[in-house]
């Protein structure tokens, strides 16, 4: 009668240890994050707009152009920011200078400002008048 008591107990102890060795198996790691092409608030999405070149960023495309200051300036170191369609933003400010009003769908950035163009806002975080670019961060989607 012992002996069976110590089988019954020794078949308990054995299958309480499989079954706790089964309850403490790591669980599987979560998927690899996965990337998105849609911008969102942050580092991330800074980029650089180089004269002549359309950047297509949160849904418009735009373009940066240097004009002359005013009309007597010899260099064209006035940075406007052009949005229109995606492929097909117009150029408004041919012959313009900067001491003129710009139209609708243009903007003069000015380092560490934000700038609103097509319902998106942009972070200017440099303008470099020596390769005619800026830097900008894409803030989508925010417009307060």
């Amino acid at each position: 009668m012992v002996r069976l008591v110590l089988r019954c107990l020794l078949v308990v102890v054995a299958a309480a240890a499989l079954t706790t060795g089964c309850r403490s198996a790591p669980n599987p790691s979560p998927p690899a994050p996965t990337t998105t092409t849609t911008p969102q608030p942050g580092p991330t999405n800074v980029f650089t707009l180089t004269e002549g070149l359309e950047h297509d960023v949160c849904g418009i495309g735009l373009v940066v152009k240097f004009i002359p200051a005013t009309a007597s300036s010899s260099t064209a170191d006035y940075a406007v920011v052009m949005y229109g369609p995606i492929g097909k933003v117009p150029d408004l400010v041919q012959d313009h200078t900067g001491d003129q009003p710009l139209p609708p769908n243009a903007t003069h950035p000015q380092q560490g400002v934000v700038i609103s163009l097509g319902g998106s806002r942009f972070g200017v975080n440099r303008i470099d008048t020596s390769t005619n670019q800026i830097m900008l961060t894409a803030l989508c989607g925010a417009t307060s």
